[in-house]
Parts: structure tokens; C-alpha cells; sequence
């Protein structure tokens, strides 16, 4: 390439007596005292020189004892290496990827890596390449890798991009078999899909089994005509119903562990104006994003079923108009939420919360706020009655 080849041993004795030949004239006609003055800086530059080819030599023993721990670390590591071109093409390799393809590593060489891939993942083999060169950032993909002496494996890749001094571009790769891992996944999202199936057919058979208790009271309660004992079998079922609601919901959830609020309390909502021969539009809801489990969802069903039941049976006596609102929305930063019910009519007569109350139920309903849900509760009836409510949701899943 234009550049002096280094001389050998030989070469270099001939070159330095071609030159001493040349100025042999001058030495002569040289003083004795100089003479022995050069003669002795040369003597001083042969030890320096042999001295200083002892240290390239101890250097050059490292650098060939490194260059062979490196080869076998690059040979003999757990993983596959390998170096492509721009255009795929294999360029270097390790024996650990040689002995997961089934072949000589020499017979890599120049080999596109893409023939070794499996013809159905050959797309993403084909991204993940396309991914690295529009970003240059570390990447990696799952695919299967054929190899010649057994079955395809699962492989995880991972490369990156390198660049060369001439701006040629290539990358360099780790492949590493995950079949024993990809194994493990499937058999573990196999077994959460069978209890998942499960677990919504239990919701299921919870919810039709409350139902047949529902109906059960119902068809009881039609040949009651105690007015006491009526209004018991009334909300014992407006109770079951509403634990009904809750399985109903969690088995057409997309998610087992929590229910969409919405849907829940509209479900409730629309149930007991149909248990109580009311119209759903005096029922007004204002819900919010807020999760819940099994944990929350039934005392906080029990509780809504209990306050409007109570507003639909006695808030509006003889046939007066009225409505209901019924709030449910996240309350502060730390992670509360508030239940409120409201309706416009009578109002509440003066009732300590501690007794029945009639039909009013508030013990059952300070029960639930504080033993359950672990809340609040606040009454007000100056103006109709306004029931504020406010807990923390469990996250919690001891039904799973």
C-alpha cells in the first residue's frame, strides 16, 4: 500500500554495512579521541536497543497470552457470538454458537445468519435487524433458530451496531437458547388462564346461586302479609342481590383482581329500581375511576343497596316525586374515595345511628363503613338526607 516493508534480521545488517562503506572516508580522517567517543555512544545505543527489544518481547508475550484468554473466553462463553455485515452476512463466530447450529465454525464464514433462522420468525429476525440500523441502539427479540443436527430452539438476541474506520457498518450479536425459559412461561400463562377460567366460572356459579336465593325470597314474600316481616324478606333479598351483582361483574371483567365501578354500581343501581317497581332515571350516578376487589366491592355494594333501598322505600311517601344521586369519586391524593347518597325527599326522623331505626338500617351500614371498608360516615337530613361515606379501597385479593 505505498509503505517500507520491515527488514529482516539479515536485511537490516546489510543496510547498516552499506552505510558504514559510505562514510568510512570520513571516519578515517577523524581524531582517535573521537573515534572512541562515538564508538562508545554506539555501544551505549546497541544496549539501549537491546534492552528496549527485551521489553517488546516481554510485551509481546502478554499481549499473545491475552490475546489467548480472550479467544478462549470468546470461544468457550455460554452464549453464542456473532459478527454480521450490512448485508447479514456471518464474518465471525464462536464455537459455543458452531455447536448450537450443528456445525463447523468455518463453515459459518460468509453465510447469511438469516439461514439458520426459522422460515415463521424470519419477520422478526428481519425487524430487529431493520430496528438496530434506524436507531443504533442496543436491541434485542426472541425467535427460533434451527439447528442442523436437532430441533429449532427458542434464542434470545441481542445486538448492536458497530461502526469501522472506512464507515462500514456491522453488527455484532449474543444469542443465548431460552427454551427451557420460554417452556416455563407457557406452562405458567397456561396455568393462569386455567384459573382464570376458573376462578370467572366460580363468579358465575356464586352469582346464579344468589340469584335462586333472590327469587326464593321474592316468591316467599308473596304470601306475607305481616308488614315487619315483609319489609325483612325485602331487603334480605335486595342484600343477596347486591353480593349478586358483584360476582356478576367480576366474571365478565377483563380483569379478575378489581371491578369497573361504573358498571358495578349502574348494575346495582338498575336492579333495586327494578326489586322496588321504581323508575331508573330518579336514580342519578356520578362515578369515578376508582378500582376495586372482592374485598371493597361487596360491603360497599351492601352499603349502596341498603342506602337506596331505604330512600326508595321511605323518602317519598304517598307517591311524592323525588330523586336520588349517588356519588362515588376519588377523594384527595392519598388514595381515599367518597360515597355519597342523596335524595330530596322527607328526610330522616331523629334516630340515633346506633339502633335499628325502623327500617332504616344504620346499624348495618356504620357495621360495614367501619369494620369493613374501615371509613367514615357522616349523616345529614336538614335538607332531604345526604349520606357522605369515605374509606380507602383494599387492594387486596383473598378471594384469588
Amino acid at each position: 500500500m505505498g509503505e517500507e516493508q520491515p527488514l529482516d534480521a539479515e536485511g537490516l545488517r546489510q543496510r547498516a554495512d552499506a552505510m558504514l562503506r559510505a562514510g568510512a572516508g570520513e571516519t578515517r580522517k577523524m581524531p582517535p579521541e573521537e573515534v572512541d567517543e562515538l564508538l562508545y555512544e554506539l555501544r551505549t545505543h546497541q544496549i539501549e536497543l537491546e534492552l528496549q527489544n527485551d521489553e517488546l518481547r516481554a510485551s509481546q508475550a502478554e499481549l499473545v497470552e491475552a490475546r489467548d484468554r480472550f479467544q478462549d473466553l470468546y470461544d468457550l462463553a455460554p452464549v453464542g457470538y456473532v459478527t454480521t455485515s450490512s448485508k447479514g452476512l456471518i464474518l465471525e463466530a464462536n464455537l459455543t454458537l458452531a455447536d448450537m447450529l450443528g456445525v463447523d465454525r468455518g463453515g459459518l464464514i460468509g453465510e447469511p445468519l438469516s439461514a439458520y433462522v426459522v422460515e415463521d420468525d424470519q419477520d422478526v429476525y428481519f425487524l430487529h435487524r431493520r430496528g438496530l440500523g434506524k436507531t443504533g441502539q442496543r436491541d434485542a427479540c426472541q425467535l427460533r433458530i434451527r439447528s442442523l443436527t436437532g430441533d429449532p430452539f427458542w434464542a434470545l438476541m441481542e445486538g448492536v451496531v458497530l461502526a469501522a474506520d472506512d464507515g462500514v457498518h456491522f453488527l455484532r450479536s449474543t444469542i443465548s437458547d431460552v427454551s427451557e425459559r420460554r417452556l416455563a412461561e407457557d406452562r405458567i400463562a397456561a396455568s393462569l388462564t386455567e384459573k382464570e377460567l376458573l376462578l370467572r366460572e366460580i363468579h358465575h356459579r356464586v352469582k346464579n346461586n344468589m340469584q335462586v336465593i333472590v327469587s326464593l325470597l321474592r316468591l316467599q314474600s308473596a304470601t306475607i302479609r305481616d308488614p315487619e316481616v315483609l319489609s325483612a324478606f325485602s331487603r334480605c333479598a335486595d342484600r343477596v342481590m347486591a353480593m349478586a351483582v358483584v360476582h356478576e361483574k367480576l366474571h365478565g371483567s377483563d380483569n379478575l383482581s378489581s371491578i369497573s365501578c361504573s358498571n358495578f354500581v349502574d348494575g346495582l343501581v338498575e336492579a333495586l329500581a327494578a326489586a322496588h317497581g321504581a323508575d331508573p332515571s330518579r336514580i342519578t350516578t356520578d362515578v369515578g375511576e376508582v378500582p376495586l376487589c372482592l374485598d371493597s366491592a361487596v360491603p360497599l355494594g351492601l352499603i349502596i343497596t341498603e342506602l337506596a333501598s331505604n330512600a326508595l322505600t321511605h323518602a317519598f311517601p304517598d307517591g311524592q316525586s323525588g330523586t336520588i344521586a349517588l356519588g362515588l369519586n376519588p377523594e384527595g391524593d392519598g388514595g381515599e374515595v367518597k360515597l355519597t347518597v342523596f335524595d330530596n325527599g322527607i328526610g330522616l326522623p331523629e334516630v340515633d345511628a346506633a339502633s335499628e331505626g325502623g327500617t332504616l338500617g344504620l346499624v348495618l351500614v356504620e357495621q360495614l363503613v367501619k369494620q369493613q371498608l374501615g371509613g367514615t360516615i357522616a349523616i345529614d337530613s336538614e335538607a332531604g338526607t345526604a349520606v357522605t361515606i369515605i374509606f380507602k379501597p383494599s387492594t387486596s385479593r383473598s378471594w384469588g
